[in-house]
């Protein structure tokens, strides 16, 4: 009988934690950004598919396992980290800052040509989490914005609004 105890608690233990992590996968797969988190030896523990549209995923890298190195190396080969210096000199400086812990947070360009803004946070057991927002709208509202004061700053007699298309507006 109390084994019969005991192999029912485990049981029901065990669909409780699968019904757990079948919510929380619903969960980071609905949010609206994209969510990566590396291991303490920067080695991709999750994903969700946010990050694989944003980032893209055509090869299938961005599964768990992968070294964070790869995953860097292959966004600096198309073009979708920048930053000073050779593609390796860019590796070695994104690498770095990952590994630093430190809070970190850079635009990047997806591979639909979106601007990104991801923010990489250190987590307990030296886990770190990055996750990436679409920020495509702000920045063409912030260009938008700097147009037009740059055009009223320029002309006093007459403005002329251009939408993002060079069409007219006003």
């Amino acid at each position: 009988q109390r084994n019969r105890t005991i192999t029912l608690r485990v049981d029901e233990a065990t669909r409780e934690l699968s019904e757990k992590e079948s919510l929380l996968r619903m969960a980071l797969d609905n949010m609206p950004g994209g969510m990566i988190v590396a291991d303490e030896n920067q080695n991709l523990v999750l994903v969700n598919d946010q990050y694989q549209a944003l980032f893209g995923d055509s090869d299938g890298l961005l599964v768990p396992g992968v070294s964070m190195r790869e995953i860097l190396k292959r966004e600096v080969e198309q073009g979708l980290l920048s930053g000073e210096g050779s593609a390796e000199e860019i590796l070695e400086a994104r690498m770095a800052s990952f590994v630093s812990g430190d809070v970190f947070t850079v635009r990047d360009i997806a591979v639909d040509g979106s601007t990104l803004q991801v923010v990489r946070k250190p987590a307990p057991n030296g886990h770190t989490v990055a996750v990436a927002t679409d920020i495509s709208d702000m920045v063409e509202a912030q260009r938008g914005a700097r147009l037009l004061s740059e055009a009223l700053d320029t002309f006093s007699d007459m403005v002329i609004l251009y939408d993002q298309d060079e069409r007219v507006i006003f």
